[in-house]
C-alpha cells in the first residue's frame, strides 16, 4: 500500500510539472499561429522566376510600444507571427539570412538591439527556432542603433543584392532613424533596397516609415495586416526575393535588373526597365508628345502644359491667361497690338486697330484695359502719361468705330531702360489690350473702370457718376506759348513772366496736369529735329519744377520735331512759328 501511495504521488507531482511545463510552452507557442504557407518554390523550379536577393535582415521591433494591443492582439505577437510567416515562405534559394531585434525583455529602459540569427547561410528551420526562443517584449525602440548594427552585418556580404526588412508599430521612434538608413544607403549604394512592414496605424509612425523607406533607392511599405494570408505572403515574399527570369516583358532590360517585368510591348523603357517619362509629368514617353515639359507643370493626357485660351503660349508661360480667340498675343501670351508704332493713330497702325475693333465687337461682354507702355521720355510718370496719352488716341480711335465709351479705358506704364544703352537707342513702346470684367473698380470709388472717368482718385473723396471728383461746372484753363531761336534749346527771359503764370495756375488747381510739347522747324535732319524738340520740352519742364515746386508727376514733356508744323517752313516768318513749345493746362473748381 505505502508502495501504491509514493507512485500515486509521483504521478500526481509528474502530472503537475507536465501541465505547467505545457503550458509555458503552448504560452510561446501562441505567439505563432498556425499557417500553411502557399509553395512559391515552383516558380524557381520552372524557371519563371529566378533569386533577386543574395542576403537580407529582419529587424524586428520588440521594444515596449509593441505590448500594446491592436486589432485584440499584442503588436508584438503579431510582428513574430508575420516573421515566422514570411520565413515558411520563403523558397529554396540561397540566402544569407540574420534576425536583429530592438528592445530588451529584461530591462524596460534599455536601448539594446542583438542579433539573435546570423548573419550566415540562412535555414528555415534555424530561423524559426530563433522566432520560438523570443519571450515578449520591451525595453525602449533604438531602431537607430538597429540599423547602424545592420549595416555593418550586411556590410559583410560583398556581392549581390541586400534586402532590410523592419517589422515594426514604427512608434516612439528617433527621427535619426532616418538619418540612419540614408547612411545605410550611402554605405550599401544601390545593392540595397529597404521593405517596412507596419504593425499598427500610428499616424507619426507612417511619417517615419515613409521616411525610411524613401532613404532607400529601391524597396516599399506594407501594412501587417494586408499580407496575412498564405497569398498575400507569397506575393509579398515574390516582390522582395525574386524577380522574372531573363526579359519576360521583352522590354530589353533582364529580368535580373529589370524593376518593372510587366511592362506592355512597345514602351520605351529607362535603364530599370520601367517606362520612360523624361519629363517626369507622369505620361510615359511612348505617348509625350511633349516630351521636355519642365517639372511640376499641370499637363493633358498626350503630356503637353495647358492652353486654356488657345493663344498659342502654354498656361504656365502665359501671363494674361483669358485672351479671346484670333488675338496676336506676344511672348508673355498677351494681346499685343503694333508694338513697333509710337503714334497709333497713324495710318500705319489702323490695320491693327480694326482688328482688335472686330474681335472686342465679337466678345460683347467683354471690357478691355488698353495698356500702352514706353520709356521715351526721362521720368517713369511722364512715360505713364504718355502712355496714356497714346492710348487715348487708340481708345477715340476705337469709339469711331462704334465701340462705346464705357468699354474701354486706358492706363499708361514706363518700361525701365537698358543699362549702358545709348541715348540714340529707338525708344520702346508696346501696347497691350487686357480683357478685363466690366465690374472692375480699381480705385475703390464705387464706379466701375468702364465708365471711370478718373480711374486714379484718391480714397475718401465723393465722386460724381463718371468717377471724378466733385467740380462746379466752370471750367478754367490757360494757355502756354514759348518761341525758340533757330537751333536752340534754352527758354529766353522774355517768357519767364508766362510760365510763371502757368505755375501759379496749376499751384491754384491741384488736380491739373500740364503736357508741354515742343517742336522744330524743318531745317536740318529730322532724327535731330526730335532730340531738339524733347530738349526744349525738357527744359520748359525742368524751369516750371524747379523754380515753382510743381511735383514732376504732374507735369510731362513730348517733343515731337518738325512733324506737326503750325506754318510754312517755306518762308522765315514760318519756321518762326513753328519753333515753339506749348500747353493747354485745363482745371475744374471743387464745389
Amino acid at each position: 500500500m505505502k508502495t501504491d501511495r509514493l507512485l500515486i504521488r509521483s504521478a500526481i507531482i509528474f502530472g503537475v510539472m507536465i501541465f505547467f511545463l505545457s503550458g509555458c510552452s503552448i504560452s510561446k507557442r501562441n505567439i505563432i499561429t498556425p499557417f500553411v504557407p502557399q509553395n512559391v518554390n515552383f516558380l524557381i523550379e520552372t524557371n519563371e522566376y529566378s533569386a533577386k536577393i543574395d542576403a537580407f535582415m529582419v529587424i524586428l521591433d520588440l521594444s515596449i510600444s509593441m505590448t500594446e494591443s491592436y486589432n485584440s492582439r499584442n503588436k508584438y505577437k503579431k510582428a513574430v507571427d508575420i516573421v515566422s510567416r514570411m520565413n515558411q515562405t520563403l523558397p529554396d534559394i540561397p540566402l544569407i539570412g540574420t534576425l536583429r531585434t530592438i528592445g530588451n525583455y529584461d530591462c524596460a529602459l534599455c536601448r539594446t538591439t542583438t542579433s539573435i540569427y546570423g548573419p550566415k547561410p540562412y535555414n528555415q528551420r534555424d530561423f524559426d527556432f530563433a522566432l520560438r526562443k523570443i519571450k515578449g517584449a520591451n525595453g525602449e525602440s533604438p531602431l537607430d542603433l538597429a540599423i547602424e548594427a545592420a549595416t555593418q552585418d550586411l556590410r559583410q556580404v560583398t556581392t549581390g543584392r541586400l534586402a532590410l526588412i523592419i517589422v515594426s508599430d514604427f512608434k516612439e521612434l528617433q527621427k535619426s532613424s532616418i538619418k540612419a538608413a540614408q547612411e545605410m544607403q550611402e554605405i550599401l549604394g544601390d545593392r540595397l533596397a529597404i521593405f517596412n512592414i507596419m504593425v499598427g496605424n500610428d499616424l507619426e509612425g507612417k511619417n517615419l516609415m515613409q521616411g525610411i523607406a524613401q532613404a532607400g533607392k529601391y524597396g516599399f511599405s506594407v501594412s501587417a495586416e494586408s499580407i496575412t494570408s498564405p497569398e498575400k505572403m507569397a506575393d509579398f515574399v515574390k516582390m522582395v526575393f525574386l524577380e522574372r527570369a531573363l526579359d519576360s516583358d521583352h522590354d530589353g532590360v533582364f529580368n535580373t535588373h529589370d524593376e518593372c517585368p510587366n511592362t506592355p510591348r512597345g514602351i520605351l523603357v529607362n535603364d530599370y526597365g520601367c517606362p520612360k517619362d523624361t519629363d517626369a509629368d507622369g505620361v510615359y514617353d511612348s505617348n509625350d508628345q511633349c516630351p521636355t515639359t519642365p517639372k511640376g507643370i499641370v499637363v493633358d493626357e498626350m503630356g503637353c502644359p495647358y492652353d486654356r485660351d488657345q493663344d498659342g503660349v502654354k498656361d504656365y508661360l502665359d501671363k494674361c491667361l483669358e485672351t479671346p480667340l484670333g488675338a496676336k498675343v506676344n511672348i508673355n501670351g498677351c494681346w499685343i497690338i503694333s508694338p513697333h508704332f509710337l503714334n497709333q493713330c497713324c495710318p500705319a497702325g489702323r490695320p491693327y486697330m480694326d482688328e482688335a475693333f472686330m474681335i472686342i465687337q465679337n466678345n460683347p461682354n467683354m471690357c478691355v484695359d488698353i495698356q500702352v507702355s514706353t520709356n521715351a521720355l526721362e521720368t517713369e510718370q511722364s512715360n505713364k502719361e504718355l502712355g496714356k496719352f497714346w492710348g487715348q488716341n487708340i481708345k477715340s480711335y476705337l469709339m469711331t468705330k462704334g465701340l462705346s465709351d464705357d468699354r474701354i479705358w486706358v492706363t499708361g506704364q514706363s518700361i525701365e531702360k537698358a543699362k549702358g544703352s545709348p541715348e540714340s537707342l529707338t525708344p520702346i513702346t508696346q501696347v497691350i489690350f487686357n480683357p478685363a470684367s466690366c465690374t472692375r473698380d480699381r480705385d475703390g470709388d464705387g464706379v466701375y473702370d468702364a465708365v471711370d472717368r478718373c480711374p486714379d482718385t484718391p480714397k475718401g473723396l465723393k465722386v460724381d457718376a463718371y468717377g471724378c471728383p466733385h467740380m462746379k461746372k466752370k471750367q478754367v484753363s490757360i494757355k502756354l506759348d514759348i518761341k525758340f531761336d533757330s537751333n536752340k534749346s534754352d527758354v529766353k527771359s522774355q517768357f519767364f513772366h508766362h510760365i510763371q503764370k502757368v505755375a501759379q495756375f496749376m499751384k491754384t488747381y491741384p488736380y491739373s496736369k500740364a503736357i508741354i510739347e515742343a517742336h522744330t522747324d524743318s531745317s536740318g535732319d529730322a532724327a535731330y529735329n526730335l532730340k531738339l524738340s524733347q530738349k526744349r520740352a525738357d527744359n520748359v519742364r525742368k524751369y516750371i519744377i524747379n523754380n515753382f515746386q510743381i511735383p514732376q508727376e504732374r507735369i510731362i514733356a513730348i517733343g515731337y520735331g518738325e512733324t506737326r508744323p503750325i506754318a510754312d517752313n517755306k518762308t522765315l516768318k514760318g519756321k518762326k512759328k513753328n519753333r515753339r513749345a506749348t500747353a493747354i493746362i485745363k482745371a475744374g473748381e471743387k464745389k
